[in-house]
């Protein structure tokens, strides 16, 4: 009697711990998603980069600049898309946890 109540217990102990995991995992993915913390630097990139380029049509110069801001934005745009990546990852992974927690409970219980 005292294994089966142990087992019970340990069973309940993985399914919160999972559940947890789930939910911390849901949260870090849509704060990565909702966030944008590299979008407002996208945009401002791309203000200066209509500005630079402007300039770059009458003066020579400029040229490497605007080949620079170039990458760089491509750089920023890559970022974008990893983090949002990253951020529908964490969120499927948390929901998956959550499942199988809840699976836990209701199949392997009795």
């Amino acid at each position: 009697m005292t294994l089966a109540l142990d087992s019970e217990l340990l069973r309940i102990a993985m399914a919160v711990v999972l559940f947890l995991l789930g939910v911390v995992a849901l949260i870090a993915g849509l704060r990565l998603i909702l966030a944008g913390e590299y979008r407002d630097g996208m945009k401002e990139l791309v203000a200066q980069s209509t500005r630079v380029s402007k300039r770059g049509v009458t003066e020579q110069s400029v040229a490497p600049i605007i080949e620079a801001t170039s990458r760089l934005i491509d750089s920023v745009a890559g970022l974008v898309r990893t983090a949002f990546g990253m951020g529908a990852f964490l969120c499927l992974l948390g929901v998956a946890l959550c499942t199988i927690s809840v699976w836990i409970i209701w199949v392997t219980l009795p």
